[in-house]
Formats: structure tokens, C-alpha cells, sequence
């Protein structure tokens, strides 16, 4: 797959679960979640790391709303990133 068409595909999945995302941010996003499937770190995640992964990629996308359990669930536990955590927005 072309790395454009799995941008575009990752993309349309985040525009489903972070609706009050801009489009700039989207598109951010996008590429970090196609990065690190490349890179091979979406395999085997624990919940605690998946949840790890769904705040850094609603930071990348500046999503605002994030589900109180997802954040209790990072807070709670001591996961770490395998991958290269997004650049902190204002």
C-alpha cells in the first residue's frame, strides 16, 4: 500500500473518533498513526499502552475530548511509548 492511500485511510478512522478535530489536525494525526504502523508499534498493545496511543494520537489531531476512562487508564498505569510521542501543541 502507498504510503498516501494509508495517510488517507488512517485519516477518514480518526475523523470517526475525534469529531471536533480540525482538518490540520487530522491530517497530523494521520501521519503519526500510519508512522508507527509502519514501524510496527500498533502490534500486541496492552490496554494501558493503547490508551497511551489514543491520547498522543488525539494530541497530534487536537482533539479535545477525550473519554474519561482512556485518561484514567494511562494515569493509572505505568505505560510506556515504544513509539516517538508527538510534539506537544499550544
Amino acid at each position: 500500500m502507498q504510503t498516501r492511500s494509508a495517510v488517507e485511510i488512517a485519516r477518514a478512522a480518526l475523523r470517526e473518533i475525534f469529531p471536533t478535530a480540525p482538518e490540520d489536525g487530522l491530517d497530523e494525526g494521520a501521519r503519526h498513526l500510519a508512522r508507527w504502523g509502519v514501524e510496527g508499534h500498533g502490534t500486541q498493545l496492552g490496554s494501558s499502552a493503547a490508551a497511551l496511543m489514543y491520547i498522543d494520537l488525539a494530541r497530534a489531531s487536537q482533539e479535545r475530548q477525550l473519554p474519561g476512562d482512556v485518561t484514567a487508564a494511562v494515569e493509572m498505569s505505568a505505560a510506556e511509548r515504544t513509539w516517538r510521542a508527538p510534539s506537544r501543541r499550544g
